[in-house]
């Protein structure tokens, strides 16, 4: 990811994954916050960019709009 922006690939990684089908709404009865396809989104995300704690992922979030933007997860 040296010559390419990290975004840029994160971006087109996350689009390759497949969008939940009606089959998989199950999955997330009940759920009030961190649905399945966010949880994968932010796994590949976390994975590309090399975090290693939940204290990363927050902190990488809250410090980037553009990250909370793309993975939907804006506090506001």
């Amino acid at each position: 990811m040296d010559n390419i922006p990290k975004m840029t690939v994160i971006r087109q990684c996350l689009s390759l994954l497949p969008t939940l089908s009606p089959t998989c709404v199950p999955l997330d009865y009940g759920v009030k916050k961190l649905r399945t396809l966010a949880l994968l989104q932010l796994s590949v995300t976390a994975h590309l960019l090399r975090w290693e704690s939940y204290r990363e992922y927050a902190w990488q979030l809250d410090a980037s709009p553009d990250l909370q933007e793309l993975l939907r997860a804006s506090k506001h």
